[in-house]
């Protein structure tokens, strides 16, 4: 009876052993939120891909940027296809390098498609309605993936990769007064022009005009 006992111990013990080890074997942390947000941008840009439409890219950009950041998505007169964008700051480099990251993400994402060949575009308003920024990007510099000569000048480095891989930015002078980050009175050789020389972010603003 008491070797039984101690039999019955024993398998109890090893079966316990044997359960815990297998448990630790298997036992793993979860997808990071860095990860499942990728998940999401390539799930995405796989939809846009089979399926190219406004709809399909906006579904694009809210999972890229998130969904509080987009409000709707237009068609610009030269043809660029246009985001309304909301609730970005850009005042601090580490506000630019999210942005920069998001969009990056996305034009990863579109050069794969047959979306646009035209362009993209990014335009974000005050609540007095004023124009706070703009993007402007070639259909050929997504393709690429090249990044061209920013025309800012900046020595915070970490905040480039935006403007460089822009074809033309603008950035409104009250939005970023306080912050020497921002381009000096918001314009660049490439921002807007008069009505006789249109920039490529003339057509961005007048949008959603």
């Amino acid at each position: 009876m008491k070797k039984l006992v101690l039999s019955t111990l024993a398998i109890a013990s090893f079966l316990l052993l044997a359960g815990c080890s297998h448990s630790d074997s298997t036992a793993h942390k979860g997808p990071s939120k860095a990860e499942i947000q990728a998940a999401k941008v390539k799930q995405a840009g796989k939809k846009l891909k089979a399926t190219p439409s406004d709809k399909n890219y906006e579904a694009l950009l809210k999972a890229a940027l998130g969904a509080k950041h987009v409000v709707t998505i237009k068609t610009a007169e030269n043809g660029y296809k246009v985001a309304k964008i909301t609730g970005y700051k850009l005042k601090q480099a580490k506000e630019y390098k999210a942005f920069s990251k998001a969009i990056r993400s996305t034009f990863a994402q579109v050069k794969q498609t047959k979306y646009t060949t035209k362009g993209l575009g990014f335009v974000q308003k005050g609540k007095d309605d004023f124009t706070q920024f703009t993007f402007a990007y070639s259909a050929k510099s997504i393709a690429s993936g090249e990044p061209k000569q920013s025309a800012f000048d900046s020595a915070d480095n970490a905040i480039t990769p935006i403007f460089d891989t822009a074809d033309s930015y603008y950035i409104e002078p009250i939005f970023g007064s306080d912050n020497d980050l921002n381009p000096d009175y918001g314009t660049t050789e490439n921002g807007p022009l008069n009505q006789q020389k249109r920039s490529l972010n003339s057509f961005i603003m007048e949008t959603f005009d």
